[in-house]
């Protein structure tokens, strides 16, 4: 099993932890039809259990029909080198992962401080202002982790600066399980673009000290993990299972 095939797998079995999981023929499926219209394929994602990224018509029809049956929409993950032809694509990212070693930390300011909250509002807050969502985002936001705290290993950090949290970070990882999943990072508008993201996450890293993985289809996200000495783990395109049997031809 390759790197981008490994990460993978990390995350299709974090979030079955909160799918419905079906094993069907080849592939393992995970299941959630309210989300069927997510910009994350991820939550409908079909995964051959072999790793393969060989997928076969009959295999693919008879997945497709799975979904059909479930109300929902099937996916399938492609690397980008596998791709020769144009496909319905749900979702264009790249994985990242941690090195072995943590970079060391600059003190911080007197200004600043990071701390790791049970205070969700809060932290949703801070996520919708930086990724610009309205209102009914926070409250959406806060339900849902209500559910995934109860059967995921979650922590939440925020920094602070002069009082006022500015930047978010999460981290999710199936309980008895080394890696972590970094997601939902943001600063809010007023402070973006001046370190605090980056200086969050170094801190953040080092207080969990456990590998982490996340993908992005971020070009500025992708460019600060590097910076923060995360590796490529393979850029990826999730496609529907529609598209894949008009489109793909893997020999």
């Amino acid at each position: 099993m390759n790197k981008f095939e490994e990460l993978v797998h990390k995350e299709f079995n974090l979030w079955g932890e909160l799918s419905s999981k079906v094993e069907y023929n080849s592939y393992k499926c995970l299941i959630n039809k309210e989300l069927k219209g997510s910009k994350s394929g991820f939550f409908n994602l079909a995964l051959k259990a072999n790793n393969s990224q060989i997928h076969i018509e009959s295999e693919l029809e008879s997945i497709e029909l799975l979904y059909k049956e479930e109300e929902s929409l099937g996916n399938i993950i492609i690397q980008n080198e596998n791709l020769n032809k144009k496909f319905d694509v749900v979702e264009d990212g790249e994985y990242f992962y941690t090195k072995s070693e943590l970079i060391d930390l600059n003190k911080l300011s007197e200004k600043i401080s990071i701390t790791e909250t049970d205070d969700i509002d809060s932290f949703a807050k801070t996520l919708s202002n930086g990724f610009g969502y309205d209102k009914s985002f926070e409250e959406g936001f806060v339900n849902r982790m209500k559910g995934i705290r109860s059967k995921l290993d979650c922590k939440f950090y925020l920094l602070y600066s002069d009082g006022k949290s500015i930047s978010c970070a999460s981290y999710f990882r199936m309980k008895g399980i080394d890696d972590y999943c970094l997601m939902n990072c943001a600063t809010i508008n007023e402070y973006k673009r001046r370190g605090y993201l980056s200086t969050l996450l170094n801190y953040s890293l080092n207080m969990i000290k456990s590998p982490v993985f996340t993908r992005t289809n971020n070009p500025d996200m992708m460019k600060l993990l590097e910076k923060n000495n995360f590796l490529s783990g393979g850029k990826f395109k999730v496609v529907t299972i529609e598209s894949a049997l008009e489109n793909y031809e893997q020999k």
